[in-house]
Formats: structure tokens, C-alpha cells, sequence
């Protein structure tokens, strides 16, 4: 089940970090503080109606119910209480769905929140302790592309943090353990990373209240911290691969039937936007479809075929819009509410062009990279415009790749 709350975790990272687009913050919708407000409530839901039903139909104490439904939650499933009346069977199996998908993945985020500064920080000092091979590609005395480590390099360097904190952890929660319930250190060690995993044996008993207690804490915590380790295991690899493809293409595969291959309206030479579409493509930072699809888009907002959107553009499309609703008898939004909700009639707050900010989705961040590096690559080769000169300029390429 690691796995499953490892995914449960990632997605729940990426609801709460949304692209932000530069200019003046709008208001929240009525949607998202509804939002907002249903995530602070269903963890309150879970434990305040779930303690008083076990309470009274189980007949546990608060501290035995509150753990019940944290192993629950968490997927652990000791094994050591257990619903015992067709009723509770029945409630328990709902309280399950809402455990797992709606409460621990709330607990999970913010663990994920409250440990991702250290980490990063950890990240970002060993880079500068080694430093990867950069390279400059347009010598303009800028790394435009960092070489990928090795496989041990690499994910040593950007575990290691996450990998001493989770250890740290569970040894401080052995001796916690080892006070309250009377264990001996390795047994209780041994429990703890048992329910780390979500593996829950069930074959060491927690038999006191401030047992329950502390567990309640450790599951919340080890849990959530190794579903994040599983997730970054996992993002760090694809990462790797990505970085692989971009050096591989940008030095192995750089000649000229690579470059055959851009040339999409077949004109004897690689314009910038073919060749940084293309690339893109080939490292899987996109699909020739969505290209498609947005360069329809495209020219279906460029009104005025200037190769450029404008507030104008976007107004006139607003207006086509509007009038082919009406056409087929769909009713045209209202004005703009007081809560700011935009509506079609609104007046668009546009500024083109709108840069995607810092503080955008790593997915984001790393497609621009991706895009600046093969910008960077085409500036570099760019010493004629056709075809011909590709040789020449590979070799321009090779001699700083090497």
C-alpha cells in the first residue's frame, strides 16, 4: 500500500501548487473556499464522528478509538482491534474510502510541506559541494545544461537527507516506544519500521493508552514520509531519464538526419520554433498532438494574422464566442459577480506576454528548461540558414559538449 499512498501524496502535492501566472493575485472563487473548507472539515468528520460511534457501539476509550482509525487511515491494519457487530462492519468499511483517500492524503501533505524545505536545502548544498558538469552551449558564460551523475552519484546526492530523517525518525520513535510500552530497543525498532511500510504484522501488541498515543503520531509522520520517499524515488528517476534524452540528443544524436526530421513544412531548412517543438517532442517534454492542437488554437485566436496574440485577439475571440452560444441558444454568462468570479463579459486581465513565475510546478520549471536548452542549442548551430550548414555547426556543438 506504500505505493498507493506514495501516488495518493503526489497528487495531492500537485492540487495544492498550482501554476501562478504573473500579475495582481485574483480572489478566491466560491469553489475554491468551498474547496478549502472541505479539506480543513473531512479530517474533522473522520475523527469527530468516528471516536463517539466506536466509543459507544465498540466500547473503546478515546485513545483506542483515535488509534483504530489512524491504522486504518494509514492502511497499516494491525490487526489488534477490529469492528465486532455487523453495524460497525458496515461503518467501517465507508470510514475506510474516506480515511485513505480524503483524510491521510490531507496528513500526508502536510508532512510532505513541513520536511520539502530541508530537504531541498540539503539538495542545493551538495550540488554546490559537486557540482555537476555544467555546460555552455552558446558561450555566453551561463551553464546551459548540467550532465547527468551517475546512477549511485545521483540518487545517493538527493536521498541522502530524506534517507538520514526518516532513519532519525523512526530511532527517536523506537525509544519513545521503549518507555511506554517496555520494549526492548530492537524490538521496538523493529515495530517501527514494520508500520513505516504500511506492512503492520500485528505481532508486537500495543497494550497501553500512551502507547496508542505516540503510535497515532508515528503512524501520521513515518508513514507519510516514506510514501513521500517512494514518490521521490520514483520522480528522481524520471527525472534522470529526461536529463539522459536531452544530452543524448543534444550530443550523440546531433546530425543532420535528426535535423531532416524537424524540417515539418519540408522547406529545405529548421526554423527556431521547429526545432525547439521537436526536440521537446523527442525528450517527451511533449506530443506532436497537443503541438497540433495549440497551433489550431493558435491561429484561431490570432485574428488579425499578425503571428502575435493581442488583448485585441483575445477580446474578439471572447466576442465570437459569445455570439455562437447565443446562435445555438445557450444563455451568456452575467457580469462578474462581487465574489470576482470572471465570467466571459469580464474584461480579461491579460498581459501578453504572461511569463509562467518561480514558483510554478517543477513539471513547468522543467519543460522551460528544456525549452532554453535547446533555444540555446539552436542559437549555437544557427550559422546558416539551411540545411547544408548543419554539419559545420554540429561540430561547433561537439567541440563544447566535449
Amino acid at each position: 500500500m506504500s505505493s498507493v499512498l506514495a501516488s495518493l501524496v503526489n497528487l495531492t502535492s500537485v492540487r495544492h501548487s498550482p501554476p501562478r501566472l504573473a500579475g495582481p493575485r485574483l480572489p478566491w472563487t466560491r469553489r475554491q473556499r468551498i474547496v478549502a473548507v472541505c479539506r480543513l472539515l473531512l479530517p474533522l468528520l473522520y475523527f469527530g464522528i468516528g471516536v463517539p460511534f466506536y466509543c459507544s457501539v465498540e466500547g473503546w476509550n478515546v485513545w483506542k478509538s483515535l488509534y483504530f482509525l489512524m491504522v486504518t487511515a494509514s492502511t497499516v491494519g494491525y490487526g489488534d482491534l477490529s469492528p465486532t457487530t455487523p453495524g460497525s462492519q458496515v461503518f467501517t468499511v465507508f470510514w475506510i474510502f474516506l480515511g485513505i483517500i480524503a483524510v491521510f492524503a490531507q496528513f500526508s501533505a502536510l508532512v510532505v510541506i513541513f520536511f520539502k524545505p530541508l530537504f531541498q536545502a540539503s539538495r542545493d548544498w551538495l550540488e554546490h559541494r559537486m557540482p555537476q558538469h555544467a555546460i555552455d552551449i552558446n558561450d555566453d558564460g551561463h551553464a546551459d545544461f548540467k550532465v547527468p551523475l551517475g546512477p549511485v552519484h545521483y540518487f545517493s546526492k538527493n536521498l541522502l537527507m530524506p534517507a538520514a530523517v526518516t532513519v532519525v525518525i523512526q530511532l527517536g520513535c523506537a525509544a519513545v516506544f521503549c518507555a511506554l510500552e517496555d520494549w526492548g530497543f530492537g524490538l521496538a525498532l523493529y515495530h517501527c519500521l514494520v508500520t513505516a511500510t504500511t506492512v503492520g504484522y500485528s505481532d508486537v501488541a500495543i497494550t497501553t493508552d500512551g502507547g496508542r498515543m505516540w503510535a497515532f503520531f508515528h503512524i501520521a509522520v513515518s508513514v507519510s514520509l516514506v510514501a513521500a520517499f517512494i514518490s521521490d524515488v520514483a520522480d528522481l528517476a524520471a527525472a534522470r531519464v529526461r536529463a539522459l534524452q536531452r544530452l543524448n540528443l543534444v550530443r550523440a544524436r546531433m546530425d543532420c538526419d535528426l535535423m531532416r526530421s524537424l524540417d515539418v513544412d519540408k522547406q529545405g531548412s529548421v526554423s527556431r520554433y521547429e526545432f525547439v517543438i521537436g526536440m521537446l517532442v523527442k525528450v517527451n517534454a511533449l506530443h506532436g498532438e497537443d503541438v497540433l492542437v495549440f497551433n489550431k488554437l493558435f491561429d484561431r485566436l490570432d485574428k488579425d494574422h499578425s503571428g502575435e496574440l493581442t488583448t485585441q485577439d483575445i477580446e474578439a475571440a471572447r466576442l465570437e464566442f459569445e455570439a455562437e452560444r447565443a446562435r445555438v441558444g445557450l444563455p451568456v454568462p452575467k457580469q462578474a459577480s462581487k465574489s470576482g468570479r470572471l465570467s466571459y463579459r469580464t474584461p480579461l486581465p491579460i498581459q501578453l506576454p504572461c511569463p509562467i513565475s518561480s514558483q510554478a510546478p517543477a513539471e513547468v520549471q522543467q519543460a522551460e528548461e528544456l525549452s532554453a536548452t535547446m533555444s540555446e542549442v539552436f542559437s549555437g548551430m544557427n550559422e546558416d540558414s539551411g540545411i547544408t550548414a548543419f554539419e559545420h555547426a554540429i561540430l561547433g556543438v561537439e567541440e563544447k559538449l566535449s
